[in-house]
This record gives structure tokens, C-alpha cells and sequence, in this order.
């Protein structure tokens, strides 16, 4: 039996919960770090799917399907990792929740059933990067508005 791990992230985001909700519900979280424009699918429903590939050369896809959608609060999805030397040995669960603070945001992400190791490092690193990114553009999008 293989050791699981899950990572958790946690981010204040200096935005209104509707802005992260929508920019989520737009992909942005999902395609915010290293993904070929021309890749990215999806279908932001109960029950719908996403499909991605990285840029980068050794980094593989990715397929998910959504399982629960309650706006402005959680968003949760399958995750499918495959070509690549990080891939599970089965299917996770992410998990998204906000928490409005008022004019800010506090965004915590959740990805369950990573095998311990590489899998587990490599996810660790390419969330953190994707958190970081989604939160630059949040940052970039408010700056704007």
C-alpha cells in the first residue's frame, strides 16, 4: 500500500470573494502556472470536465472532472496526472474553499491521495507556483478595475 499525502495551501487574497469565485469559474486557477494556452478545456459544471497540458517537456497532462460547485464558497474536482514521472498512481480530489473577510479573501486549496515522494514534492511545488500566480493575477485584475 502506497503512503498518501495532501497538500494545504492557504492564501489571503486582498479581493472580494466574487472576483476569486469568477476568475476560478473562468479557469484561471487552473491554468495560471505553466499550461499551453491551446490546451486548456473545460466545463465549469457539476459533473462537467477539464483537460490541460504543461509547457513544460516533461510535465505531462492533466484531466479532472468537477463534483461540486456552491458559488462564492467551494469548488471541488477529480485530478488525473499522467505522462509524466509526478503522476498518482490514482485519482485525487482537490478541493477549493473562499472565505469572505469582507474586502478580502481567504482561499484555501486542499489536493488529497498524492502518493508520499516525488509525486507528492512536484504537486507541492507546482500548487504553491500556481497559488502564487493566481494571486498575482487577482492582484493585476483589481489594479485594473
Amino acid at each position: 500500500m502506497t503512503d498518501k499525502r495532501t497538500i494545504e495551501l492557504n492564501k489571503k487574497f486582498d479581493a472580494p470573494i466574487v472576483v476569486l469565485f469568477n476568475a476560478i469559474k473562468d479557469g484561471q486557477l487552473l491554468k495560471s502556472t505553466g499550461v499551453k494556452p491551446d490546451s486548456f478545456k473545460h466545463d465549469f459544471r457539476v459533473g462537467g470536465e477539464f483537460s490541460l497540458e504543461w509547457t513544460s517537456k516533461t510535465a505531462g497532462a492533466c484531466t479532472g472532472r468537477y463534483l461540486e460547485i456552491a458559488p462564492h464558497e467551494k469548488v471541488q474536482f477529480t485530478w488525473n496526472s499522467r505522462g509524466c514521472d509526478s503522476a498518482p498512481s490514482s485519482e485525487t480530489i482537490v478541493t477549493v474553499t473562499l472565505k469572505d473577510l469582507g474586502k478580502s479573501t481567504e482561499m484555501t486549496l486542499i489536493h488529497e491521495g498524492l502518493d508520499a515522494g516525488f509525486c507528492y514534492e512536484d504537486h507541492l511545488a507546482g500548487w504553491t507556483s500556481s497559488v502564487d500566480d493566481f494571486q498575482t493575477e487577482i492582484a493585476r485584475k483589481i489594479s485594473v478595475a
